[in-house]
């Protein structure tokens, strides 16, 4: 199975993509936003946290918030 996992540096290409895919949709959405840090972004869209940001999980989270929130922006 890990075998045919692809290597780490597709990995880190595809994530910094995405990044810069995510960070792109912010700024078109959010003209007015403060900045487009996670945390500016997730307080000013007053999305749900666990009080903390950078711990893994509670990262995944607020950007897994922010994306679905961004989305729904987005079809308004």
């Amino acid at each position: 199975m890990l075998k045919s996992a692809p290597d780490r540096s597709s990995l880190t290409r595809e994530f910094a993509d995405c990044v810069g895919k995510y960070n792109q949709v912010a700024r078109r959405l959010y003209q007015n936003g403060p900045d487009y840090k996670q945390r500016t972004l997730v307080r000013y869209k007053r999305l749900p946290t666990a009080g903390v940001f950078h711990p893994t999980l509670a990262d995944a989270e607020m950007t897994a918030h922010l994306w679905l929130r961004m989305l729904e922006n987005l079809g308004e």
